[in-house]
């Protein structure tokens, strides 16, 4: 029997970006096409999504598509993987190439939706900077008798003004998210099955991210949007959220 969704993700891919701090390219040369594929892990299986490919122009790629994913029961990590195709000359068969990703808990994106914001893509293998790319992220509950018809989340973006801890110099725009996601060279998607969960040892500390978030209309609370490095299982369970959002519910 299949496992009941808690509710949906609602993704918009906006854009990536292969620009550097030098405003030279972080992508490969041979890099001309991509699309993005999305993974939410944890839970009893992984639930997966994928862009249209767009042809890159100059070190951009752009698809304002939407996706939506399930939220399964202790759904953990959401990943973001910039592709390439790739064809065997031996069999002719399509393959994607993972060219640079990133990792978030799902936790802390459905305790801060909706959010519009742009995170760093990086490199498997080496954990080098490989661009970054702009999503935007709604969060509903799957109308059950448990869960009602609350909306974790309304249809607002985040304001313009949310910048993370390690975000202000001059090399990162405003709204990057530092989330790091290791393990560089492209690698085949069969290789990058464990990448999220093994990128610990050489990836270094995640980045965690604050702003006054209340608005013109106020209604948004002060806090932490703490976007951290994907080491280790062990978050709270979605039946966690579920109950927030019960309690909130008027």
């Amino acid at each position: 029997m299949a496992t009941p969704a808690r509710g949906q993700l609602l993704l918009k891919i906006i854009d990536a970006s292969g620009e550097g701090k030098d405003k030279g390219n972080l992508w490969e040369s041979n890099f001309s096409q991509g699309f993005v594929k999305v993974e939410i892990r944890g839970g009893s299986r992984t639930v997966k999504a994928q862009s249209t490919q767009k042809r890159v122009e100059g070190t951009a790629l752009r698809w304002d598509e939407d996706l939506s994913l399930n939220v399964l029961e202790d759904a953990k990590e959401l990943r973001l993987m910039l592709c390439r195709e790739r064809k065997s000359q031996s069999t002719g068969k399509i393959s994607a190439v993972v060219m640079a990703a990133c990792g978030i808990y799902v936790r802390e994106i459905l305790e801060n939706v909706p959010i519009d914001k742009h995170f760093e893509l990086f490199k498997p293998q080496s954990g080098a900077a490989g661009g970054s790319i702009h999503i935007h992220a709604e969060y509903r509950l799957s109308e059950t008798p448990e869960n009602g018809h609350h909306n974790y989340g309304g249809l607002a973006t985040v304001p313009s003004g949310y910048i993370s801890d390690e975000v202000g110099s001059p090399a990162t725009p405003a709204g990057t998210s530092r989330t790091r996601f290791a393990d560089s060279e492209p690698v085949h998607e069969s290789e990058a099955e464990g990448v999220g969960a093994e990128a610990g040892a050489g990836a270094g500390a995640g980045a965690g991210s604050g702003a006054d978030t209340n608005g013109e209309g106020g209604g948004r609370r002060k806090g932490r949007f703490p976007f951290k490095l994907l080491l280790l299982a062990g978050l709270a369970s979605a039946a966690g959220f579920a109950a927030k959002a019960a309690a909130q519910k008027r």
